[in-house]
């Protein structure tokens, strides 16, 4: 009896994970755009920035989720569903990581080859901060990429070894220290002027936490949730307010990051609950959810996509600017699909092996 309550609560599992909220999934490849958008259009870097922090803020939210899911299965063996929680992210980015690793060292673009060691152990983003510069540029996304990995080691411990009680006040408290911390390191140490101390995984938790905080509330104290909407709408205001004194300046300053994480917090609870909204609906349609679930590939792909279309020889070597982001994101879109199909997807395939 007990083994068959054990397989239904994993059936469960596997039905609630493999129902993606298909308008969550959709925001994605806005996000992306917006990284592509500032690099290959060169605009404004915070426009870059708010596309990471939000894909930080999404993936703190179904991380948490997926963990707290496998938690709720009544299981006291933490080996087993922390090992296949391991192996189903490493399916889900490693192959097409690796492959276009694999790609840079082989044509040692920017002289990646003397840096590969640390692309290779996911830790571009220490690189970047010791050196202060982005350099090799080519890999200079990486940096979120290993932010990302190195939260993927430690998060499910907490998730797993914290009571849901605790959890739903540590994680907040996680944030807001994340972001002091840097806030005033930042402030303390300004030598570290390119590549601030907020690409170091301890001081990106900020968005990270507060998506994790938002699914953590939503079972455990879904009331409170009732006043993210009135504070969301504080933080517009204030942010407009910012804006028109500052200019988008404003957007750049650690003072606004909790009012822009905010934002997407509720912008993300918002599509998670209310799926028969107008907005869900046409975030719901298939072509953009389709881009959602190349997004990771065009984020991967769009600096090599670009390099070759501005500066190498065998490119048209556009400058910068919107004719170079058409050009940089159709390329980066038609490569990941090409990704997906060939790569990710069937690796995600695998994922089936390692249940939780």
């Amino acid at each position: 009896m007990i083994e068959h309550a054990s397989r239904k609560a994993a059936s469960e599992l596997r039905e609630a994970e493999s129902h993606r909220i298909q308008a969550l999934d959709a925001t994605r490849i806005f996000a992306a755009s917006a990284v592509v958008y500032a690099h290959a259009a060169d605009a404004p870097a915070m426009l870059g920035r708010l596309g990471v922090e939000y894909f930080f803020a999404l993936s703190g939210y179904l991380i948490t989720g997926i963990l707290l899911r496998a938690r709720g299965t009544g299981s006291r063996d933490f080996a087993r569903p922390l090992g296949n929680f391991f192996a189903r992210r490493c399916l889900r980015i490693w192959p097409a990581y690796y492959l276009l690793l694999a790609f840079l060292l082989w044509r040692n673009h920017e002289h990646i080859r003397d840096s590969a060691i640390w692309h290779i152990l996911y830790s571009s983003n220490v690189l970047f901060w010791l050196k202060d510069r982005w350099d090799p540029w080519i890999a200079s996304h990486f940096w979120s990429l290993a932010v990302e990995e190195q939260f993927y080691l430690i998060w499910p411990f907490i998730i797993y070894w914290t009571k849901r009680a605790v959890l739903k006040w540590l994680l907040p408290a996680l944030a807001f220290a994340s972001w002091g911390m840097a806030f005033a390191l930042s402030t303390c140490f300004p030598g570290h002027y390119n590549v601030g101390f907020d690409v170091l995984m301890p001081f990106s938790l900020l968005s990270l936490a507060m998506g994790a905080t938002l699914a953590v509330w939503r079972l455990e104290c879904p009331q409170a949730l009732r006043g993210l909407k009135p504070l969301g709408y504080l933080c517009i205001v204030t942010l407009i307010i910012s804006i028109a004194i500052q200019g988008t300046a404003a957007l750049e300053s650690f003072g606004t990051r909790p009012l822009t994480t905010i934002c997407f917090v509720w912008f993300i609870a918002v599509l998670s609950t209310q799926t028969s909204g107008t907005l869900s609906r046409l975030l719901a349609a298939r072509p953009l959810v389709y881009l959602g679930s190349v997004s990771y590939g065009v984020y991967l792909y769009h600096l090599l996509m670009l390099y070759y279309i501005v500066q190498s020889k065998h490119g048209p070597q556009l400058p910068l600017g919107l004719l170079t982001f058409i050009a940089t994101w159709t390329a980066s879109v038609l490569l990941a699909c090409l990704s997906w199909h060939l790569i990710e997807k069937p690796a995600n395939g695998l994922k089936a092996r390692f249940v939780f």
